[in-house]
């Protein structure tokens, strides 16, 4: 097989996790980005930029045409993306299937195009020809979307994390991010004072610049963290739930109100929290005192994620859809 894989120059956390799914579980030899992404092919981004590095051997990789491809991958909803894409169109054979990936906050299909001032980019691309497929990453609960339109959150490239799970853990509880939706700001008011949360720097950031603890020292912190929370930001779907349990500390979250096929279940292999947080302190508390349980649900947590939730068991489900 081979991919035409259309970037955004851009990181974007689902593009740049599924093109590193794709080289790793097809090779090199099948997954061609174009515009070249010279950012995956070299070590010039820190994390959660770096999501799609693959390594130099793609320097050497030569282009394919739009008529030489047996799949294209739209990657973002991203409007140099859409250019390239509606640019590229006319040449895509008719029976070369199109996907398209969208990873954005917004819950309308193609909705963070009009967020980044280019509404009218889907409109076009469907009017032209539809896509095959649609891979949202904010597919609701409850709502009614056509056939083509599947479910695909975000995941975790083990590759691209600066630790790995941790033998020694003295933290207890921690949350580091942006306070982008009210539940975060609830959740810092609950934790202030409370474990060690004011030791570790548990609390709101101004930006990811400004994080306490940001790439190789966040992961080895979340990996020293007996628990670690998850509350959704701009979008239900944040990379947080993904490295928790990548990195072994026990998570606490709210229920989520998109759909994750294979979602973590409570109990097992996380521990889930009212909506409204009135728990969270109480299941802290149980859990620093009930350390069988907790370690028996992280690992659970962790085998779960190696299993459905990596980039590779994500470009595996994209490929599920080659044909249908």
């Amino acid at each position: 097989m081979r991919i035409l894989f259309l970037h955004s120059r851009k990181f974007d956390y689902g593009q740049d996790l599924m093109f590193s799914g794709l080289w790793a579980h097809l090779g090199p030899g099948h997954v061609f980005g174009h515009p070249r992404p010279w950012h995956d092919f070299l070590p010039t981004r820190p994390y959660p930029k770096n999501l799609g590095y693959v390594g130099p051997r793609g320097l050497l990789q030569r282009g394919i045409a739009p008529e030489e491809a047996d799949l294209v991958v739209v990657g973002a909803c991203k409007p140099d993306v859409f250019a390239t894409y509606l640019a590229l169109q006319p040449r895509i054979p008719r029976d070369v299937p199109v996907f398209l990936l969208d990873g954005g906050d917004r819950e309308e299909i193609g909705g963070d195009l009009a967020r980044l001032g280019a509404p009218e980019a889907f409109a076009q691309a469907e009017a032209r020809r539809p896509f095959d497929r649609i891979f949202k990453r904010e597919y609701l609960k409850g709502r009614e979307y056509p056939d083509r339109v599947q479910p695909l959150p975000f995941a975790m490239n083990l590759h691209a994390l600066g630790s790995g799970p941790q033998p020694t853990k003295d933290m207890d509880v921690t949350f580091w991010a942006m306070e982008s939706h009210p539940v975060r700001k609830r959740a810092f008011e609950l934790l202030r004072g409370r474990f060690d949360c004011d030791a570790n720097g548990t609390g709101r950031a101004e930006s990811l610049k400004s994080y306490r603890h940001r790439g190789n020292r966040y992961h080895r912190a979340l990996a020293r963290s007996r628990i670690a929370i998850s509350l959704r930001g701009g979008g239900w779907d944040t990379l947080r739930y993904w490295e928790i349990p990548a990195l072994g500390p026990l998570m606490v979250t709210t229920p989520l109100d998109i759909v994750i096929p294979m979602d973590f279940v409570d109990r097992v292999h996380v521990v889930r929290c009212q909506s409204d947080l009135s728990d969270l302190v109480e299941l802290c508390e149980h859990h620093l005192r009930h350390e069988d349980e907790r370690e028996r649900i992280a690992a659970a947590g962790r085998a779960h994620l190696l299993a459905h939730h990596t980039n590779v068991a994500r470009a595996r489900q994209l490929l599920g859809f080659v044909g249908r």
